[in-house]
């Protein structure tokens, strides 16, 4: 169990944050989750290779797709969170765990020096139609992923 301190209000309030390694159905969510992360990418930029920058174009075109046939937001979040989340696991010292904290349960990258990374929540808060960034991946890997998470050996 590990406590983290955030400042609200300007005050400074501990919170307990747990934690957990992934069970089987975390697992299986992730297997399915990057399927339609892979299928998202094929759909709108007809390629599986994940990049940052293929993450940012595929969902560039998903933001501004207005057919039928767009793909819904949950197998967008998920799908692309997780390729990225995989990807950045390929590239640098992290694994996925569970954290819960007084926010609630969210699948999160963990590095060594105990940075976190939320690559799903990333994409849904980018999702809301009011929130017009759409270049956000690639930025992200540069800048906070480079940053605190160490290169693979």
């Amino acid at each position: 169990m590990l406590f983290s301190l955030v400042t609200i209000a300007g005050e400074k309030v501990e919170r307990e944050k747990v934690i957990r390694e992934l069970v089987q159905q975390d697992i299986e969510w992730l297997s399915q989750s990057e399927k339609y992360g892979y299928d998202v990418l094929d759909w709108y930029i007809k390629s599986k290779e994940v990049t940052p920058e293929n993450l940012d174009k595929a969902f560039n075109i998903w933001k501004i797709d207005k057919t039928e046939d767009r793909a819904p937001d949950n197998i967008v979040a998920q799908g692309l969170g997780v390729l990225f989340g995989n990807y950045v696991i390929k590239h640098k010292q992290a694994r996925w765990v569970i954290v819960t904290d007084s926010f609630g349960t969210d699948i999160a990258l963990l590095s060594p020096n105990e940075a976190e990374a939320y690559p799903v929540s990333s994409v849904w808060k980018r999702i809301d139609p009011e929130n017009e960034d759409i270049n956000f991946f690639e930025p992200l890997y540069s800048i906070v992923i480079n940053e605190h998470f160490p290169s693979n050996p």
